[in-house]
């Protein structure tokens, strides 16, 4: 049974969805500081100090990096002897990347004026602009499904 679902397509789907629901709901319960201090625990590798960051950098800095290469591979084998080898198959896939890339830098550009205004009324610092940023941690919930 194990071997069989290793080897389904959405088991990965499947192991995403279940972390990202324990997740949400342990950033969300009462035992929600355990979560967030178990981002910042220090992981070395080796002695140098050089390996040497917190566990959300080495999923933002290292982990994500892999990601991304498998996602690229993977995309350019459909292209190069996949189903997007021909234009006419690739069509949909780029009008929707390029929807989605439309579409987010439309959502941020509405939703800056109102996190702006939201953020003043509370005195607090307002939040750093979203479009320097790269989404990169809302990039692989949706590749993967």
């Amino acid at each position: 049974m194990l071997e069989r679902f290793v080897q389904s397509e959405t088991s990965s789907s499947v192991l995403l969805f279940g972390a990202t629901v324990v997740a949400l709901v342990w950033a969300n319960s009462p035992w929600s500081a355990s979560y967030f201090a178990l981002w910042k625990l220090p992981v070395q590798i080796g002695r140098r100090p050089l390996l040497s960051m917190d566990l959300h950098h080495w999923i933002d800095d290292g982990l994500m990096v892999l990601f991304f290469l498998v996602v690229g591979l993977e995309i350019k084998r459909e292209i190069v002897k996949g189903e997007l080898s021909s234009f006419r198959q690739a069509a949909l896939p780029i009008m929707a990347a390029l929807g989605g890339m439309i579409l987010g830098g439309v959502l941020m550009l509405v939703s800056r004026p109102v996190f702006k205004e939201y953020f003043s009324r509370k005195r607090e610092t307002a939040p750093p602009d979203l479009l320097s940023r790269p989404p990169s941690q809302v990039i692989p919930a949706p590749v993967d499904f």
